[in-house]
Formats: structure tokens, sequence, C-alpha cells
């Protein structure tokens, strides 16, 4: 649905209308727990007229953009302090791994940057994107595949204008009248056969394989969170990336308890003493957590055929969780999870890349 003016009324007016015929059609009482937006509070007030409890996700590709954070870089006394800092400060926040963790962090950065002097851009940021209503904009701030982006909402409005109207920069009221019509009839006359699910189904992303093969060749790249009494396994942890454990990677650390008990207390928002923003994100943002929801089986035991794709992917998901970003971006699918998987030998990584279909990361030629 779409409204032609940016205004409270017409969008308290469309949500709703959303809720009402979901009610008449479905017989269902539409309650939405996350709504997606780029800071417009004429958005968020018919939100939170229409469905008081909802949580806000804020554009975080918007944010790191042009009017975004650096809409307001005319507040900084230098001007290079931007890219030199800030920018390297949000885009940690972005990949904070718990809601207690982002809360931590900020306090951290924006303190450093009033003490590099630059007090009126701090109190900017602090007011505009840590407070209550804009500050959902990391990436665990919602389930896995909710994310605050609205780049797949306007990639998807682009391929509209694009196909049905003459420019892309045509007028609401030009693409409502001339191209949804045809959509909707297009679409109206479509069988569909296809089941839709909370999740992206797409191909193996062979890149993750091959990232999870590269956790598991040393053993200090993961650690087993068990259970004191019972010693049943409820997590791992893994090594970020660019930690990897390998002779070739200056920046490698060992995984042992006590780097995992500093990274587990900054998950409750407990940072370490002697952090600062230099070493932030190797005491904070170094690791992945895979949590384990149950210890039953994954399902389809024992061959993994394409055929059943989709319920392995749902298989996957009701036992596994993981505090990536790809993990938030696909719903099921990171190299964290597929090295979890082959420790708890319910796979191997190359039965893996035999039974499904894989794709190569998205991005240009190599």
């Amino acid at each position: 649905m779409f409204v032609r003016t940016e205004h409270h009324v017409a969008y308290a007016t469309m949500f709703k209308a959303v809720r009402n015929y979901a009610s008449v059609f479905f017989s269902t009482d539409l309650v939405l727990s996350f709504g997606s937006l780029d800071r417009s509070q004429c958005i968020a007030s018919a939100f939170r007229e229409v469905l008081p409890n909802i949580r806000l996700l804020n554009c975080y590709p918007h944010l790191a953009r042009n009017r975004g954070a650096s809409d307001k870089v005319g507040l900084l006394t230098k001007k290079s302090f931007y890219d030199d800092d800030v920018a390297v400060n949000i885009r940690y926040l972005s990949v904070a791994r718990s809601e207690e963790q982002f809360k931590a962090l900020p306090r951290l950065f924006v303190d450093y940057w009033r003490s590099e002097g630059e007090v009126g851009y701090a109190n900017w940021f602090e007011d505009t994107y840590l407070g209550s209503t804009w500050m959902f904009w990391y990436y665990q701030s919602a389930i896995p595949c909710v994310t605050p982006s609205q780049n797949a909402l306007e990639s998807h409005h682009s391929t509209i204008k694009k196909t049905c109207v003459a420019s892309l920069r045509s007028s609401t009221s030009v693409v409502l009248n001339d191209g949804i019509p045809s959509i909707l009839f297009h679409e109206a006359s479509q069988l569909f056969q296809q089941s839709l699910y909370h999740f992206s189904e797409g191909l193996l992303c062979s890149e993750s394989v091959e990232n999870a093969q590269r956790l598991l060749d040393n053993k200090k790249n993961y650690y087993k969170l068990k259970v004191p009494v019972t010693r049943v396994l409820f997590g791992v942890l893994f090594n970020a990336t660019k930690f990897l454990k390998s002779s070739k990677n200056v920046n490698r650390s060992d995984l042992d308890r006590r780097r995992a008990q500093r990274y587990l207390n900054s998950l409750e928002g407990k940072l370490p003493e002697g952090v600062t923003v230099r070493n932030a994100e190797r005491y904070c943002l170094s690791i992945h957590q895979v949590k384990l929801l149950h210890v039953e089986p994954l399902f389809p035991p024992p061959a993994l055929q394409l055929s059943r794709y989709e319920q392995f992917i749902q298989s996957v998901r009701r036992k596994y969780v993981c505090d990536c970003v790809m993990f938030a971006q696909t719903g099921w699918q990171c190299s964290h999870v597929f090295a979890a998987m082959v420790l708890q030998e319910e796979v191997s990584l190359k039965r893996l890349l035999s039974a499904l279909p894989t794709r190569k990361a998205s991005g240009g030629q190599r």
C-alpha cells in the first residue's frame, strides 16, 4: 500500500486499513512487532497511534550515508574527525551483538568524541540516534531476517519504476496511476504455487562454507559453552573473520576462556576494564556466538536432499541462532552456524556443498 503524502494522517489511515482488512479477509487481529522506516517522525507517530507496542527499526544504510550521521558534519570542529572516528564507531555499533552491548558502547564512543572537543556533534548524535525512538538501527535489534534497512524496499520501488513508468524520478501519483494497476492485475491473474517463508531461501553461499572450514582448521578459533553440571552444549563462540587464528593474519587471537568471558560480559553491558575506542572492537566485537535452542538432531537426517531444502532451512532456524550480520540478513545461513553443525556432527561441509545449490558471494568480479 502507498500514501500520496508524507503526513501522519495519511500513514495512520493506511495502517488502520491494513489492520481492518486483515480482520475482514483473514479473521486476524494484525499486531506487528516491527516497523521499518527512515527517521520520519510522521511515520513513527502513525505507527505508535495504530500499533503502540511496535518496535521501530531505523534504516542503518541511510544513517551511514548522506542525510544520516554525516548530515551534521558541520557541527564538527575537525572535519576529518567524522571519517577517522565517528564513521568507524558507528560501524562498530551497527554490529553490536546485543541490546545491552549496544547501550554500553555508545557511552564509550560519545564520551571520547566530547573529550576531543566535539561536544556539539556528540550531543546531536546522542539525542537523535541513541534516543528511544531512533535507537534500533543495529542488526540485532530485531529477529533474524528482519533488518534495520530500507534498501530492499527501495530496490523494489526502483524496479517498479523501471518497468512501469518512464522515469525513476516519476512522482508517486504517476506510479500509482500508471504502474500499480497493471502490477496488481498481473499478480492476481497468476496462480501462486510457492510457499512463503520468513527467511531467504536462496542458494547456499559457498564463501560461508569456505569460511566455516577456516574456523574449524584451528581449535583456537572456537570455544564451546556447556552447562556446568550436565556438560550439555548450549552454544559455541567463534572468532570473527578479522581475528581468525591463522599464520598469515596479524590480528589473530586465541579464543580462550578469559577472552570468552570478557565477551560474554560485554553482551550484558559490562564492558571490560581498560576498554577504549581503540580496542573496543577486539574486546567486544571480535567474537560471534551461535546459540543452540535445543539439542535434538536436525531434520532431515541422514540424507540431505534438494527436494527437502526448505525443511532443512526451517530445521536450522529452529535449532541455531547467530549474532552475525549474515545470519540476521538471511535468517539461517552463516559460516558460524555451518561450523557449529559440523562440531555437532550433524553434517559435513562437503555434503552441504554437494547436496545444496550454491552461489558466490554478491559483488563484482574479483
